[in-house]
């Protein structure tokens, strides 16, 4: 029976889940030149086109072909759930000046007038309100965690995060092992500043993804939990317990590459209980975010944060070798534009005896602060940016006059001279 479309399927099925999605998508073809209107394949050669654009991010194929479903065939409301939430996702991740620009397709659909984000309402209005059997199973749009999921990430998307919130609760509710939604909820009480929330919903998320993953694959939907990154658990974990060790209390953008070291100096001697509490803290952040790469963490984003990290915890408790080992992960665009990193950097060469690579970038600072120093006009003592600059330039001053080239030296007094007295600019920012 070579035109049995449930054999068919069944084959496209074993070489979509193999990835080879070009099989896939011929055997999906052929169950449409037998039945052209047949929403299973349809449906199922949409799925494959979406896994090869994630690939190649080349949109064309899954936009011609959805438009043909609905505009041509007109049975996009015949489409599964699954398939109506997984093109809602497509389009929620789609960038619509790449769709015009980069790849020269118009995101307008001309024959509806839907724009990009048109569709994601409409898709999942019509998921929603969808009843469908599955292996004898009753399965209801309105009850559908992966619809709930996806309208959260699409408000997100919009930054309409209360409204994101809802949705995510209503699929962790329907979906007992959707470990991303509670995700998504820990990562919203972080951007709120309530990091005691934010741990106690990561630990949940933990335990769901522990006690299910192994069953992940048994329904469709279970991609998304399956392309999930558990490794971003741990690593906002770990973020958490960093920033509260550093008394960062003030709301923090978890995608924010950070800007600034966020340690104060202490010495080696005197930590109070309180402060020696904080650095074993510090200390325990590592451990999660060892975990983050143990679970492969994926986000690029994110494992930058992670080394900038782990450098500074192995940087305060002066295992400079170490700091040094965990910064070379950061890219080099990253690392000159950020002062704070060089400077830790610097010090970290000097300890280490490798004294030229320290001095190239003191010398890096030097240069950046004094270009954003001659740009002040009038210091104002309570502007942060203002104390970072003359702080930063006076500690760089003592350090490289420390050096004993005596030429280099007399040009950095001068400039520190001229700090420390032309009309007072810089006494008011040092307190010691």
């Amino acid at each position: 029976m070579p035109h049995d479309e449930d054999a068919l399927a069944g084959i496209a099925k074993i070489y979509y889940q193999q990835k080879e999605f070009g099989k896939a998508a011929s055997y999906y073809n052929k169950i449409i030149e037998v039945s052209p209107k047949d929403p299973k394949g349809h449906g199922g050669l949409l799925s494959t086109y979406i896994e090869m654009w994630k690939s190649d991010r080349n949109p064309q194929f899954v936009l011609n072909h959805h438009r043909q479903v609905r505009n041509a065939l007109g049975i996009e409301k015949d489409l599964s759930i699954f398939t109506l939430t997984k093109l809602t996702s497509f389009y929620i991740d789609l960038d619509s000046s790449d769709v015009r620009i980069k790849y020269n397709i118009n995101p307008e659909d001309q024959v509806t007038g839907m724009e990009i984000d048109d569709n994601v309402e409409h898709l999942l209005n019509i998921a929603f309100g969808k009843t469908e059997m599955i292996d004898e199973e009753e399965i209801r749009g309105d009850e559908f965690a992966e619809g709930y999921y996806q309208r959260g990430r699409y408000f997100l998307k919009k930054g309409e995060t209360q409204r994101a919130l809802k949705q995510f609760e209503l699929a962790a509710h329907y979906d007992p092992g959707h470990y991303l939604a509670v995700l998504q909820m820990a990562e919203y009480y972080m951007r709120v500043a309530n990091p005691n929330e934010a741990m106690n919903l990561l630990s949940v998320s933990e335990q769901r993804y522990e006690k299910y993953h192994r069953d992940f694959g048994v329904r469709e939907e279970d991609e998304t939990l399956t392309e999930g990154d558990v490794g971003r658990i741990f690593f906002d974990k770990g973020k958490i317990q960093y920033m509260q060790a550093a008394g960062i209390t003030g709301k923090d953008n978890i995608q924010e590459f950070p800007g600034r070291k966020i340690y104060p100096v202490r010495g080696r001697d005197d930590l109070t209980d309180e402060d020696e509490n904080r650095r074993k803290e510090l200390r325990n952040s590592v451990t999660n975010f060892k975990k983050a790469i143990e679970r492969n963490l994926k986000s690029e984003e994110l494992k930058r944060e992670l080394y900038y990290f782990t450098g500074w915890v192995e940087y305060m408790d002066s295992n400079y070798k170490d700091a040094l080992e965990e910064w070379s992960n950061i890219g080099e665009e990253d690392m000159y534009s950020n002062p704070n990193l060089l400077m830790g950097k610097a010090n970290s060469f000097y300890y280490t005896k490798q004294l030229n690579a320290s001095l190239g970038n003191y010398m890096k600072i030097k240069d950046d602060f004094e270009e954003k120093e001659a740009k002040v006009g009038r210091p104002v003592e309570e502007d942060m940016s203002h104390q970072e600059i003359y702080q930063t330039l006076v500690a760089v001053y003592k350090i490289l006059l420390s050096r004993k080239n005596q030429g280099e030296s007399h040009c950095l007094m001068t400039g520190l001279h001229h700090l420390l007295t032309v009309s007072g600019r810089c006494r008011k920012f040092i307190k010691r």
